[in-house]
């Protein structure tokens, strides 16, 4: 195989996991805010006081971490 072909090759599998890696990440902060907002109607349901533990910050670590990996 030429050095061609294999920079052809590492491009193209680098675009798909990044896909993929995107896909991942979408879908786990979307999971995220259904759970979330699931749980504060529940609170709301009950008559309880929802306090949130705002973890903001991990979403951040979390995406920083995986593109980097």
């Amino acid at each position: 195989m030429s050095q061609d072909e294999i920079k052809s090759i590492v491009k193209k599998y680098k675009f798909k996991s990044v896909k993929i890696l995107m896909g991942f990440l979408l879908i786990a902060v979307f999971a995220n805010w259904y759970l979330i907002n699931s749980s504060i109607e529940r609170h709301a349901e009950l008559g309880l006081p929802y306090t949130s533990s705002d973890s903001g910050f991990i979403w951040g670590a979390i995406i920083t971490g995986l593109f980097t990996v």
